[in-house]
């Protein structure tokens, strides 16, 4: 019985790290998130000043207009930049994820064999007070 102690024990521990494992690849995750956020606002902040540049009310002069296209194609190639920084973040968030996924799969076996050792062990226990009160009751015929 002093084995399945010394296992649940080693078991709990191991839990306990992978957990903490979890926690980190959780706050990474969290982390992955909130930066895909931020560049999907970046992105969506130049998509909106490309359609106010399309939406001119006003009869712009050509070197305006030359402005305009100039600052259009700086705006194009900053949301394309953007749009590459989209994938690289979804491939990032995507990999921790799976991580996640993973790891809360481990703590979670790590979990039921912990479950399963307790009871192995409630079940030892028992089997040696019935074998006790089985001598105490041989004991006790004995004596009789």
């Amino acid at each position: 019985m002093s084995a399945l102690r010394e296992k649940l024990r080693q078991v709990q521990r191991l839990r306990s790290l992978e957990q903490n494992t979890l926690d980190a690849t959780s706050a990474e995750l969290s982390f992955a998130e909130s930066a895909l956020q931020r560049i999907r606002s970046e992105q969506d902040s130049l998509e909106k000043q490309i359609r106010d540049l399309t939406l001119l009310h006003t009869q712009p002069s050509i070197t305006e207009l030359q402005q305009l296209m100039c600052f259009g194609v700086q705006l194009q190639e900053r949301l394309a930049a953007i749009g590459q920084d989209v994938d690289k973040a979804i491939e990032v968030r995507d990999e921790v994820l799976a991580r996640v996924i993973q790891q809360k799969s481990k703590v979670r076996g790590l979990e039921t064999f912990i479950d399963r050792l307790r009871v192995d062990i409630d079940i030892a226990h028992e089997r040696i007070q019935s074998a006790e009160a089985d001598d105490r009751y041989l004991q006790a015929r004995k004596g009789n």
